[in-house]
Order: C-alpha cells, then sequence, then structure tokens
C-alpha cells in the first residue's frame, strides 16, 4: 500500500458520501483500513460523540 493509493481511495469515499466537509481523516483512516485488509465494514461515526450520550 502507498501513500497515493490510499489518498485515491479515500477521495473516492469522500466523493460517494457527497463530498462532506471535515471528514478528511475519517475517510483517509477507513481507506488505510480498506486496503490493509482490516476493514470491519462497518464505517466509523462522524457524530464525534463515541457513542456516548
Amino acid at each position: 500500500m502507498d501513500e497515493e493509493e490510499t489518498k485515491k481511495a479515500a477521495y473516492a469515499k469522500w466523493e460517494a458520501e457527497g463530498r462532506p466537509e471535515g471528514q478528511h481523516d475519517r475517510h483517509w483512516h477507513e481507506a488505510e483500513a480498506e486496503l490493509m485488509g482490516t476493514s470491519t465494514g462497518v464505517p466509523l461515526s462522524s457524530d464525534h460523540s463515541g457513542g456516548v450520550t
């Protein structure tokens, strides 16, 4: 896996989600996980509450 491959995958995720603002880190980490084969298939939450209400 190289950085260019991760960049392309993260960009594709960003576009597929309608180009949301402020989601760069999430898209990057999800792309890395998928490319390394460690993705659980469950997207990370973007609400930043960590599941705590």
